[in-house]
């Protein structure tokens, strides 16, 4: 998975999401969980529950729930500062990157509720 967040002039301007080819690409699920974000919260257990049937970014492999590590909303907090132009996911394997880049894609929604996902490729 690859999330780049581009930020110009403190104003989120262009959110590009990819799924690995083997996952598939976007599509009406991942759509509809797009649109289902906008609503969901963050439980007393620290976990967003998606609604039955509905997979995080589309893809039933990520499964409907997602815990929320302490951990996220101290590097939100550094990543979505006005002054950060641009940043980097990185870490071994295993230590939840992909989780992290969900959790990601739950902030940018809640955080800019109006914005569209669009795909296609960047000139």
């Amino acid at each position: 998975m690859e999330l780049d967040l581009q930020k110009k002039s403190n104003s989120l301007v262009v959110l590009n999401y990819e799924l690995n080819s083997s996952l598939g690409s976007p599509s009406d699920d991942f759509m509809q969980f797009w649109q289902l974000l906008r609503d969901v919260k963050i439980d007393e257990q620290n976990c967003i529950t998606l609604p039955n049937g509905t997979y995080w970014a589309g893809v039933k492999d990520f499964g409907g729930k997602l815990y929320i590590r302490d951990t996220y909303n101290t590097l939100w907090t550094q990543i979505s500062n006005p002054s950060v132009k641009n940043w980097v996911i990185t870490g071994t394997p295993g230590i939840k990157k992909t989780y992290f880049s969900l959790f990601l894609l739950y902030k940018i929604r809640k955080d800019h509720p109006n914005n569209r996902f669009s795909t296609g490729t960047l000139s």
